[in-house]
């Protein structure tokens, strides 16, 4: 059964996260990757812990460049639409990975 996660961050993990890096744990004898994007991936190898971050990594990065497509659905907006009766926050989704190099500034 995979591990709860309010069980397994610690203040420590949860600094390392905010702090943009990410957490390798081993709990119940199952490997465990925490990333500040807020994936918890299991069971993954070394290597492979490795390419999901170097591949997250640079999706971040090329999304920050201003030659990056991004729909129109998903211009930096405040507020939130109707989606199928629920709201959603306007913005880039959360599955796109998020870094100090690009959170919108304040005005």
């Amino acid at each position: 059964m995979p591990p709860n996660l309010k069980s397994i961050i610690t203040k420590e993990d949860e600094e390392r996260l905010n702090a943009f890096q990410p957490v390798r744990k081993t709990v119940n004898n199952q490997p465990v990757l925490l990333t500040p994007n807020g994936d918890c991936l299991l069971n993954l190898t070394q290597q492979e812990a490795d390419r999901f971050l170097e591949l997250q990594d640079r999706l971040r990065a090329d999304s920050a460049l201003p030659t990056a497509f991004a729909a129109p659905r998903y211009a930096p907006a405040s507020g939130f639409s109707l989606v199928k009766n629920r709201a959603v926050p306007n913005g880039t989704p959360s599955f796109f990975p998020a870094g100090p190099d690009n959170y919108p500034s304040d005005p």
